[in-house]
């Protein structure tokens, strides 16, 4: 009977639905960076990790001071136009701040890598602090917005959001040749250690007519994979084909 009770009674409950959609997000939210986990750690490398953890670090030093707190200052006035005024406030005084952070990282550059211990490869990185720091405090200034208007439920969308947009870009990057400690880093790295980086071009990429050139000059072609046109291409041009067992026979 006591169940039912407090069952009804926090069914009815303003509070108790609105944590529940606010908790609720957070958890579906924090799953898809968890779940991303084990494919990110096959393809980047320790190196990379680590970079990535320096740039969380500054990112989070940044966070706290670029708006002067004033997000937080959001959901306490009366009306919604001096709310509306706080937050106009916040995203200037956080545009202004990352701006001059970015004149700083331009001017600087050199200087913050060797002061951070990073190689030039990752100069990219200090890049994207000022934009990663006011996105970031734009979008808590929004969520207290939000937050004043009891729309608890696009919060939650927007946390899903955040974390997705996130994982779909660290997926994406997976796909290219960047120097971001992907999986052109793992082979790169395999091949520094096994001796033979000397004797290896990673061309990245090549489509097409771009090809040919590649072609003329090989001696055999490697294709680890199933059935593919790069395999007929090659074989046009003469170069005996190394590949896996998965392809049927009567392919040839």
């Amino acid at each position: 009977m006591n169940y039912f009770k407090i069952k009804t009674i926090l069914s009815k409950s303003e509070l108790f639905r609105n944590t529940s959609i606010l908790i609720s997000g957070t958890v579906i939210a924090q799953l898809i960076p968890i779940m991303l986990q084990p494919i990110l750690r096959r393809f980047y490398s320790p190196e990379t990790f680590g970079a990535y953890s320096i740039y969380l670090s500054l990112l989070g030093i940044f966070v706290v001071i670029s708006s002067l707190k004033y997000e937080l200052a959001i959901v306490l006035p009366k009306k919604d136009r001096d709310a509306a005024n706080l937050l106009f406030v916040t995203v200037c005084i956080n545009l202004i701040f990352n701006l001059a952070l970015l004149l700083i990282i331009v001017s600087f550059k050199n200087q913050i890598l060797l002061f951070l211990n990073l190689s030039e490869k990752y100069a990219l990185y200090l890049y994207f602090i000022p934009l990663g720091t006011f996105l970031f405090n734009l979008y808590q200034g929004i969520n207290y917005f939000l937050i004043r208007k009891k729309q608890f439920f696009p919060i939650s969308i927007n946390k899903f959001v955040r974390r997705g947009t996130e994982g779909i870009g660290q997926i994406s990057l997976i796909a290219s040749s960047s120097s971001a400690g992907l999986v052109i880093d793992s082979l790169k790295k395999l091949a520094k250690e096994s001796n033979v980086y000397d004797n290896i071009v990673f061309v990245g990429e090549k489509y097409g007519k771009d090809n040919h050139e590649y072609f003329l000059r090989s001696d055999v072609f490697v294709y680890p994979g199933a059935i593919g046109l790069s395999i007929l291409h090659a074989m046009s041009f003469g170069l005996p084909i190394i590949t896996t067992d998965v392809i049927e026979p009567i392919f040839f």
